[in-house]
């Protein structure tokens, strides 16, 4: 069952306009698609139901697609607040437990201290090429089967951390 029920538009209408920000268009086809190889990518590191990853992340079609991974292999996520500073989003990534941080390229500053203090299953970053510790989210993408993932497990969670 999906537990969304967003993932039946893929195949209801796969063509019409999912995701579109500065950098792409995505019908729900595509959306869906890289929805399955980030999921796949985050399984095949290990990851599994329950387990928490982190991501510092603009408004972008990345951010959906965490998220849509997330919802469906039943991984946890904490979006870390961009307007931290280093040493809070070092704390909050480490404080969630992540086994996973997938970083904007815009704000790597804020994923590199948490990423080269902590060792992760996995650490991608968005929008460039490998930067330290961090591989291609792109380049990542192209090794995982675009295969539909299986919803029939508990759908992931969110971990929000507020400054009160």
């Amino acid at each position: 069952m999906d537990p969304v029920g967003f993932f039946a538009i893929a195949q209801a209408r796969p063509r019409d306009l999912a995701v579109v920000d500065r950098h792409r268009q995505l019908t729900w086809a595509e959306f869906d698609g890289r929805v399955n190889q980030l999921g796949r990518l985050l399984q095949g590191a290990g990851l599994q139901p329950g387990d928490h990853m982190a991501m510092v992340m603009s408004n972008r079609a990345e951010f959906a697609e965490v998220l849509g991974a997330c919802i469906k292999t039943g991984i946890k996520v904490t979006p870390v607040n961009w307007h931290f500073t280093p040493d809070e989003a070092t704390y909050v990534i480490e404080d969630c437990g992540a086994k996973a941080l997938i970083v904007d390229e815009a704000y790597v500053d804020l994923g590199l201290p948490a990423a080269e203090s902590t060792t992760f299953d996995l650490a991608l970053i968005t929008g460039t090429a490998a930067t330290g510790p961090f591989r291609s989210y792109e380049e990542a993408l192209l090794e995982a089967s675009a295969a539909p993932l299986p919803v029939d497990g508990p759908a992931g969670a969110f971990m929000l951390y507020t400054s009160g």
